[in-house]
């Protein structure tokens, strides 16, 4: 059932609400409930009786046509679900929906939407909850370097003890297209605009007394 819900939290826009014509004492909606049309539309049959019978008993009179029914029922179905996904939830993570939302309509620039929107569920709100604590704290270095290593895998942030404002990550691959685009997203969107980001792959850079990256051939020079 939570995956229903998440699949109505997920397709509000494309979503119309239709009345069910089968009744269960047991849940408002299901998998088989959803049906998904060529236009990518998706009619949700809900039994609106389960829970909100006072809200829609009224407007399943005889006395009001069908077309309009149908209009408002998908309506006000539609400020119920989002209600429901409200109620309960903790008011950050209120605030870190808003945030995801705002990136997912380009609030934050085209670029940014872009590589946001393929991201996995879980990285999407370790972003949008990145973006409502740096509307609390301020940019930082730490929230940034968080982000980043919570965002890619096989990825190290360090600060240049030498240059304290250039930021340097090492990502452990050869091919990093993918991962530099999203690197680029993240500085714009965390790193202080006073720092700068270096960026190395496939070879460390060499290390102090750090044994393991001082092997000749296998180390990059800066």
């Amino acid at each position: 059932m939570n995956r229903v819900w998440e699949f109505l939290h997920e397709n509000q826009e494309r979503i119309r609400y239709q009345q069910t014509e089968y009744f269960s004492p047991y849940y408002e909606v299901s998998e088989e409930s959803i049906e998904i049309e060529e236009n990518q539309t998706c009619q949700v049959s809900f039994n609106s009786f389960y829970r909100y019978e006072e809200v829609f008993e009224l407007l399943f009179d005889a006395n009001i046509k069908e077309e309009h029914k149908t209009l408002l029922f998908d309506c006000i179905l539609h400020y119920l679900v989002d209600q429901e996904f409200y109620l309960g939830v903790t008011g950050n993570e209120y605030y870190i929906r808003h945030y995801w939302k705002d990136v997912e309509r380009g609030v934050y620039g085209e670029n940014v939407r872009d590589i946001f929107v393929n991201l996995s569920k879980e990285k999407k709100h370790f972003v949008a909850r990145t973006l409502y604590q740096q509307s609390q704290l301020q940019s930082s270095v730490y929230l940034f370097a968080r982000t980043v290593t919570g965002i890619l895998d096989n990825c190290v942030v360090y600060r240049n003890k030498i240059q304290p404002m250039v930021i340097l990550v090492y990502i452990q691959e050869k091919n990093i297209s993918l991962q530099q685009k999203i690197l680029m997203v993240l500085e714009e969107l965390f790193l202080p605009l006073n720092y700068t980001m270096r960026i190395f792959h496939e070879k460390h850079f060499g290390v102090i007394q750090a044994e393991q990256t001082l092997e000749i051939d296998q180390i990059e020079i800066f």
